[in-house]
């Protein structure tokens, strides 16, 4: 597939938020210590790219506006080194990973300003619990309502990109038997988890402006579901993703998500879609993460049949089947180490008679005129768009 001229212009830029444990090296315990990290160099240094987040213990840093993967991987591994050079000179320690294993949230304290005692007012112990670490990718969109049709489609993926982050088995000291206890404690939270489809970015307002209405949230910020178009940014914002450990894989994965999704903006432009699946279907692979991680069977929707992750997993990462992507991240040595311990497809070649595209991208045919989603179990060459590609429907106006 030839990448048309300007498409990808001036967009899927991206800026990604690490949440970051602060650590007694002695006991190993967390120590609330944000406030006076920050105010002990971290404004001067790092500017307004750290903060802190409601937990003293956690300390959140952000890249700026990112125009590709390479300024994303310096800014990442200058944010991680500085941030380190701060905990050092007060003998303390970052760590990255989605839960602490055995510090007690009861004796963590909460950053004293209004939104965090306004949160914490709201949910009680809920908010006061939450001690989770997560990684945050925006990827740029300038169009809201493109923005917002990208966002429904990538809902599929989410637990994909779930399985490839997952660090939080500990919590309290024990092992919990799933790979993101850190998904299960933030579930707890209103307003997270998958969302709904929205026919609209109008469609999403007034879903929001209700909720303002009647007093359940005074802005859009306070809906964090694993995947939402950002209410102050141009921005599609991927939130599904435990803390990773390593600089190499969270830039790694930073690449996929920037990959994915201009990918999917292609076909748009192409009006073809990524076939949507409800809520429920997606939670019940989004489970399958949770439990299993890396070893999870995720649910083919359009097969309707079990596939191990790390078959799914070199699917994703040609999720453009193009010889280089014009967003594609660099090949870092775990990507290679991903890539080389799953099963590898054909390379695509030359199309011929016998040569067919993948069936999850395969043009609809010009014969085909029926916007309604296909059935049976093969996809004809000649009227049948494939179980997942489909001809994409117009936003309706809300």
């Amino acid at each position: 597939m030839r990448v048309p001229k300007d498409v990808l212009a001036g967009q899927f830029t991206l800026g990604v938020e690490e949440e970051f444990q602060i650590v007694d090296p002695e006991t190993r315990e967390l120590r609330s210590y944000v406030s006076q990290l920050i105010e002990k160099g971290g404004k001067s240094v790092l500017r307004e790219r750290v903060r802190p987040e409601m937990h003293q213990s956690m300390v959140e840093t952000g890249t700026g506006i990112c125009k590709d993967i390479h300024q994303v991987d310096a800014e990442i591994t200058e944010l991680r080194q500085h941030l380190d050079y701060l905990a050092r000179k007060s003998n303390l320690r970052i760590v990255a990973a989605g839960t602490h294993p055995f510090s007690e949230w009861k004796k963590q304290h909460i950053v004293d300003n209004d939104r965090y005692n306004t949160l914490v007012e709201e949910l009680q112990d809920i908010a006061r619990e939450n001690l989770v670490f997560g990684l945050h990718v925006h990827v740029g969109i300038k169009n809201k309502d493109v923005a917002m049709q990208l966002a429904n489609q990538v809902r599929y993926f989410l637990p994909h990109l779930l399985t490839l982050s997952t660090s939080s088995p500990f919590w309290l000291g024990r092992k919990s038997g799933l790979r993101s206890w850190r998904c299960e404690v933030f579930k707890r939270f209103p307003r997270t988890g998958i969302p709904d489809e929205f026919r609209s970015y109008s469609h999403f307002q007034q879903f929001a402006e209700l909720l303002v209405k009647v007093g359940s949230i005074d802005n859009a910020k306070k809906i964090w579901w694993d995947v939402r178009v950002h209410p102050f940014f141009d921005t599609v914002e991927l939130r599904i993703c435990d803390m990773i450990t390593r600089r190499d894989d969270c830039v790694t994965l930073a690449g996929v998500v920037q990959a994915l999704m201009a990918q999917l903006y292609l076909l748009y432009t192409r009006n073809q879609a990524w076939r949507t699946y409800g809520r429920a279907l997606i939670e019940e692979n989004k489970w399958r993460a949770v439990r299993y991680g890396l070893d999870a069977n995720l649910i083919d929707f359009g097969k309707e049949e079990e596939v191990p992750i790390r078959e799914l997993i070199p699917e994703l990462l040609r999720s453009s089947w193009t010889r280089r992507s014009p967003c594609s991240a660099p090949a870092t040595a775990s990507a290679r180490a991903s890539s080389a311990s799953s099963p590898r497809a054909p390379a695509p070649t030359a199309r011929s008679p016998s040569t067919r595209r993948p069936a999850w991208i395969r043009r609809r045919s010009s014969t085909t005129s029926s916007r309604r989603p296909c059935r049976g179990s093969s996809h004809s060459r000649s009227t049948r768009a494939p179980r997942h590609l489909l001809p994409r429907r117009r936003a309706s106006k809300a």
